[in-house]
């Protein structure tokens, strides 16, 4: 007989993986789902740190949030209205002349 211990990884929802990436890969894919149906006082909670994996879920939504808007085009950098045109930077002469 031989005693055998194994690491398992739990996800918030009970789900088991063998790997640590596979269960925040799992957690990131599922994370929409753990903010559904929040009351203030858990939405509170989580802003404020006291429910530290709430938070992870709501951080990880806004990350895939973001990368889908990003590749859709919504999220485009603006120009600044008073920076130089596309493709023209401004070289070490301009720099200096206008911080005088």
């Amino acid at each position: 007989m031989k005693a055998v211990e194994r690491v398992v990884w739990v996800a918030h929802d009970g789900t088991e993986f063998g790997t640590e990436a596979q269960c925040r890969a799992y957690e990131r894919q599922n994370c929409g789902a753990r903010l559904i149906g929040l009351t203030a006082e858990q939405i509170e909670a989580a802003r404020t740190l006291a429910d530290p994996e709430l938070a992870d879920a709501f951080t990880a939504f806004y990350y895939e949030l973001r990368k889908a808007r990003q590749a859709s085009g919504q999220l485009k950098r603006r120009r600044r209205p008073d920076g130089p045109e596309a493709g023209q930077g401004i070289g070490v002469e301009e720099r200096h002349a206008q911080s005088e």
